[in-house]
């Protein structure tokens, strides 16, 4: 990074910037206000093992004033498992950002973004692992025989303005045996002042 952006508190992971420029997410390091990024170019994990047990946070990040505008509920590890992803609506108002591990995305969040602060609208993994489930359970798809919830990859293709939400959902078997692979493509409206999906 830059020599100001190694004086800031967050990591700075720039393929998360905002369409209009002004958000990006940073992670950082639990009890610890200011990280030596140098060290961490340098080092990199050898840096962290330092640090023990201490735990991630990733947060939204204001490029106009270095400030954090809130923090997302996600697992995060800098060695990219989960792996952090984030897709922003045209208009820069709102974000679905998720964390990808080994089976599927263990997290995801639709937030709501303004320069005074971020705020979740709807827990997405749970939501789509439910709605998804529904889906192979009513075409009598073999993967729901044995269970109630259908977790998977979310694929996040658009986010309207008014609040559609164009998705691809990557369902990968964890079972013994034969692997009941499935691909939906899913279409969800979502109020934007509520939350509530349909």
């Amino acid at each position: 990074g830059s020599p100001d952006l190694l004086n800031w508190p967050y990591r700075l992971m720039l393929n998360t910037l905002s369409p209009d420029g002004q958000f990006v997410f940073g992670w950082t390091i639990e009890g610890v206000p200011q990280p030596d990024w140098a060290q961490w170019e340098e080092k990199q994990y050898e840096y962290l093992e330092a640090f023990g047990d201490a735990r991630f946070r990733v947060h939204l990040v204001s490029l106009a004033t270095g400030a954090s505008l809130g923090e997302v509920n996600c697992e995060f590890d800098p060695g990219g498992r989960p792996y952090f992803w984030a897709t922003w609506s045209e208009d820069s108002a709102h974000v679905i950002t998720g964390a990808d591990h080994r089976w599927a995305t263990i997290s995801s969040g639709l937030y709501q973004v303004s320069p005074d602060g971020i705020s979740l609208l709807t827990d997405l993994a749970p939501a789509l692992s439910k709605m998804a489930w529904e889906v192979l359970r009513d075409s009598d798809h073999p993967y729901a025989i044995d269970t109630t919830e259908a977790d998977g990859f979310i694929e996040v293709r658009t986010i309207d303005s008014g609040g559609l939400l164009e998705l691809g959902y990557a369902i990968e078997s964890k079972f013994e045996g034969p692997r009941w692979n499935a691909y939906l493509e899913l279409y969800v409206e979502v109020d934007f002042n509520s939350g509530e999906m349909n």
